[in-house]
């Protein structure tokens, strides 16, 4: 069984944070030195379950370099996790490559 992890793009420090889960659906955010709950000023996202060729995980609105060159973003829908167009289970572990994020670099996918 895979552990569930998290992270959150703080929008007021426009940076990346750690997450941690308590309980169920209580998450806490650690930005400025301290735990924060999670709100509107934080955007949470999870990991995909897979590692990329640089054994880092990938996460939902992560950008992903494809096998063939095509630069992706990763999404969730009802049905699950999503690269591009394609289901995310349909790729082996250590095929993409992350390059960055939707927050940190937007104009990388349209």
């Amino acid at each position: 069984m895979r552990t569930i992890k998290y992270r959150a793009w703080s929008k007021k420090f426009k940076k990346m944070r750690r997450v941690s889960l308590l309980g169920s659906k209580r998450f806490k955010v650690w930005s400025d030195n301290r735990w924060y709950p999670i709100n509107d000023k934080f955007v949470v996202m999870q990991s995909i379950g897979l590692l990329d060729n640089k054994d880092k995980d990938i996460y939902e609105g992560d950008v992903v370099v494809m096998p063939n060159g095509e630069v992706k973003s990763v999404w969730w829908e009802r049905q699950g996790f999503f690269i591009g167009s394609n289901p995310a289970r349909q790729y082996a572990p250590y095929e993409l490559e992350v390059w960055s994020n939707i927050y940190e670099k937007p104009n990388l996918v349209k």
